[in-house]
């Protein structure tokens, strides 16, 4: 088993999850995304899950990276912009 799948298991949590979409409307957690078009589930640590019609269950939300610049200290950013704005970049 690979460190990934060993760190990580969606499976765990989905026990709790409703499990037709007929029982969506009584759990608080879940709600509809119209500009999706799907029903999304925050977990209690946070995590989100979309239902997959297809598969007929819960899937994690994947996300992309946040920007290159978040966490970056301010005075490195502020050495950046000084940097490009004196027309040496």
């Amino acid at each position: 088993m690979d460190a990934v799948s060993s760190s990580y298991s969606p499976e765990a949590p989905q026990s709790t999850f409703p499990k037709s979409p007929e029982e969506f409307d009584a759990d608080p957690r879940v709600s509809f995304s119209k500009l999706d078009n799907k029903f999304i589930l925050e977990a209690d640590d946070g995590q989100e899950f979309e239902f997959d019609d297809a598969l007929k269950r819960w899937v994690p939300v994947v996300r992309p990276h946040p920007p290159a610049t978040e966490g970056y200290p301010i005075d490195m950013l502020l050495h950046c912009m000084t940097y490009y704005t004196d027309g040496k970049f």
